[in-house]
């Protein structure tokens, strides 16, 4: 039964612990959004944006147009 049960626990954190991993390792795309951010005034990032309290999805936006939503998501 104590095999059993570390069994369990093993197959259920390893391919967590793989998953993190995997997950961690690969930040370019996220290095370069904060580059982006820390080089860019706020006002030039929301140039354009309609501020609305339920935004749409993203699949639901004319090309081009940009949503901000007041509440945290």
């Amino acid at each position: 039964m104590k095999l059993k049960k570390i069994l369990i626990a093993t197959l259920t954190i390893v391919p967590t612990v793989a998953l993190i991993s995997a997950s961690c390792g690969n930040t370019q795309n996220l290095d370069a959004l904060k580059d982006f951010i820390s080089k860019t005034k706020l006002s030039d990032i929301l140039d354009g944006a309609e501020q609305v309290d339920s935004p749409k999805k993203a699949e639901d936006l004319e090309e081009g147009k940009k949503q901000v939503s007041n509440k945290a998501v």
